[in-house]
Parts: structure tokens; C-alpha cells; sequence
């Protein structure tokens, strides 16, 4: 237990520093896996039991049931034979994280019901979570809803070990982030679909020289606001009178327009490989392999795939 969490906590008002949380992470002696109860958390989950390392989900009572009907419970190499028992044997389930402390040589999954993601800040939160030597599995779903605007909340009040870079979290906020994804696929030569600049207009946009080629809009969802939507059209002039009727419609807010990006619209497949590097598969040794395929290259597991529609022509 790391008894002096709580005046950590007092001292990190600035901006969190990765020599701080190591300072931390090195006085861990039973450290406690913390995911985020959205996207990849089951999978999050299931690498922690194989581990033999206790796993805690946060979640909201409206997504609680995905979690709690898949547990992943038991131990390392063992067959479950009667699945009811095991998850009574194994799993704890409060609304108090003081609970989940208080029982946690009881269970080896737990699951954190709150009324929304961004409770986790609390300081009574982190403080528990820090004694019981949490280290965050982040997830986009843990940068959006825990780290709002360009994860600004994670960087500056999220005092918890996580795993991965901190700072590397906000790239995905396209709009508000100068070194975000795309200057990452420049800097590393990796090509990616070309932008096209437009001016906002009083009833849409208009492209300083006509493009004709198939384009799609990304732009911020009127309704869904952490999501994006996507106009898809056959040029710029179609895809000028497009936006004016999604704007007619009410599904497209004027003022988001000018952080909408507008790229060449390239058909692909409709296939997101997942792969999740594993800092604990980097440390074993893998044979003679390892004379031919680098170790971290190694310890990067291939996870799952999921459907991306918006660059193909299932998107349209």
C-alpha cells in the first residue's frame, strides 16, 4: 500500500510530470490494473487475469451490464468449469470505491459503477485508487470522456500512474492539438489522405478552386459532440451544396465547420487492426526468433479487428 498518496496528491497541481508517476509506479509491490469500462476494456481485462494481476473497470450504470456479463475472471491457465461460481468467487461489484478497497483480498475483478466516467477525478477517487497502487490502461474512450479538450484533465488532475505516454493521449483532438495525428504520420513519412482547404460562408463553405474528385467532410456531430460525422461527395461543388442542406437540417452546427477537415476520399478496406504492445511480454525471452525479430517488435500483440466505414463506399 503506498501510505503517502494522499500528500502527493497536494503537491501535483501543475501539469504531471512522467518522473513523478515513476516515483510512484517504483513503490508499487502489488499494483492494480485500472480500465476505463469502454472500446478495448475487455481486452484490457483478460491481459491482467492471464497475469495474474487484480483488474478494476470503471463504468456508468448504463454500460455496467457489458462488463458484468463478460467478466473476466479466474486464474492464470485455469479452466473454468463452473462459470457461476467463479465470478462469485472472484468478482466484487459497489457504487464505493472505499468498499472495493476495504474487500480487496476478496476478489480479483472488480467493477466501479459511477454516474459518469469523469467522477473518477474526484480526489477521494484517486486517492483510493492510489493506495490500492492503480495504474490506468488507457483507452480513447479514458481521453475523451476523463480528459475532455485535448485530455487536458488527465495531464493536469489524473494523478495515477498510466501506462504509456500521458502526453501522447491528446493527438487524436485534431482540432486543438498543433502535434496531433497527422503531424505524427508527416514526421514519420507516412502517407495519409490529402486535405483541402475551405472558407466558411455564411450558409456553408466554399473551395478556393474547384476540386474534382471524390472528397469527404469530417466534421464535429450536432448532436453526438465527442463524435464526428462524415459528408461524403463526388466533388467540391456537391459537396458545398451537401453541407448547406446538412446546415438546413440542423445537423451540422456553423461554428464547427471551421475545425472540419475536407480530404480526398480514398476506397479501402473496411478492416482497424488493434494491437497492444505489452511491456511485460517485452521482458521474457522469446528464443531464436528473438535473432531475427526484435523483442518489442515481439511483445506487440495483434488483438482484434474492427469495421471503419467512413473510408469506404459501406460509409456512403
Amino acid at each position: 500500500m503506498v501510505k503517502a498518496a494522499p500528500k502527493i496528491l497536494k503537491v501535483l497541481a501543475r501539469m504531471i510530470s512522467l518522473e513523478e508517476m515513476r516515483e510512484i509506479a517504483r513503490r508499487y509491490k502489488n499494483p492494480l490494473g485500472v480500465v476505463l469500462g469502454s472500446h478495448s476494456a475487455l481486452d484490457a481485462m483478460a491481459g491482467l487475469r492471464n497475469f495474474g494481476i487484480q483488474g478494476l473497470i470503471y463504468t456508468t450504470k448504463g454500460r455496467a451490464q457489458i462488463y458484468l456479463r463478460e467478466p473476466r475472471v479466474g486464474v492464470p491457465d485455469e479452466e473454468i468449469e463452473d462459470l457461476a461460481y467463479t465470478v462469485k468467487r472472484d468478482l466484487a461489484v459497489s457504487t464505493d470505491i472505499k468498499d472495493l478497497a476495504r474487500r480487496r483480498s476478496q476478489w480479483k475483478e472488480a467493477t466501479l459503477i459511477l454516474d459518469r466516467y469523469d467522477e473518477i477525478l474526484k480526489p477521494e477517487n484517486l486517492d483510493v485508487l492510489m493506495e490500492m497502487e492503480g495504474i490506468q490502461i488507457p483507452n480513447r474512450a479514458f481521453s475523451v470522456y476523463v480528459g475532455g479538450l485535448g485530455a487536458t484533465r488527465i495531464e493536469k488532475e489524473f494523478h495515477l500512474p498510466i501506462l504509456g505516454s500521458r502526453n501522447l493521449l491528446k493527438i487524436e483532438d485534431r482540432e486543438v492539438v498543433e502535434r496531433n495525428y497527422y503531424w505524427y504520420l508527416e514526421q514519420a513519412g507516412i502517407p495519409h489522405p490529402k486535405e483541402f482547404r475551405y472558407e466558411v460562408t455564411e450558409d456553408g463553405i466554399k473551395f478556393s478552386k474547384p476540386v474534382e474528385q471524390p472528397l469527404v467532410l469530417k466534421v464535429p456531430h450536432a448532436a453526438r459532440r465527442l463524435e464526428r460525422g462524415f459528408i461524403f461527395a463526388a466533388n467540391s461543388q456537391s459537396l458545398e451544396e451537401k453541407v448547406k442542406a446538412e446546415l438546413a437540417a440542423g445537423s451540422i452546427i456553423p461554428e464547427d465547420l471551421k475545425e472540419g477537415r475536407a480530404e480526398e476520399y480514398i476506397p479501402g478496406v473496411t478492416a482497424n487492426f488493434n494491437f497492444f504492445y505489452s511491456p511485460l511480454y517485452a521482458e521474457e525471452d522469446w528464443g531464436e526468433v528473438e535473432k531475427f525479430i526484435p523483442r518489442w517488435k515481439l511483445a506487440n500483440e495483434f488483438l482484434s479487428i474492427d469495421e471503419r466505414r467512413e473510408t469506404t463506399h459501406d460509409g456512403i
